[in-house]
């Protein structure tokens, strides 16, 4: 019996893409409670509705997550302590990524929400209700881990296709105190 593989292999002369999506966490403003709601807020940084993106020319020795770092370091000066980032997927030429900033710099902060600016490089906010019931959810960690596994139909533009919210709160829950 042959066994068949679809294998897609992509020409390494083309152009690839690094896309990736910057998420702040921010820390909660009260002690989470027992038995009460709250709103989680999750921002995400965005290029004119859709994620950052890199192009660069392929080579065999890229190392992905440097040229993330570099881009964060000079254009956004975050230090590599306050960002952690994760390999998503791959589809084709385009490197998908995740990166958590722990903690905002000034020139972070002072970037305007979308439903406020008109700019091109904006933060989204998007919020979830999420009830306490327990102690054990009184960590960031738990909440977008349980949140990951609600289904939200709101999401995010990458790679002219929509992610889910429960798909990137799955890799933040994965990154939060690693």
């Amino acid at each position: 019996m042959k066994i068949r593989l679809n294998l897609n292999f992509h020409d390494s002369k083309e152009a690839h893409y690094i896309n990736f999506i910057v998420v702040y966490v921010p820390p909660p403003l009260l002690p989470l409670q027992e038995n009460k709601s709250y709103l989680i807020r999750t921002n995400i940084l965005l290029n004119k509705d859709s994620v950052l993106n890199l192009k660069i020319e392929h080579s065999k020795k890229v190392k992905y997550k440097y040229l993330i770092r570099k881009y964060m370091k000079e254009n956004w000066k975050v230090k590599v302590k306050d960002m952690k980032i994760k390999h998503m997927n791959n589809k084709g030429v385009n490197h998908n990524y995740l990166v958590l900033i722990d903690k905002l710099n000034s020139r972070l902060r002072n970037i305007k929400n979308c439903i406020n600016s008109a700019d091109d490089i904006t933060w989204r906010s998007f919020y979830e209700i999420f009830k306490i019931e327990n102690n054990k959810y009184r960590e960031n960690k738990l909440i977008y881990n349980k949140l990951s596994e609600i289904e939200i139909s709101t999401g995010i533009m990458l790679n002219n296709k929509k992610i889910q919210l429960n798909k990137i709160y799955g890799f933040v829950a994965n990154l939060i105190n690693n």
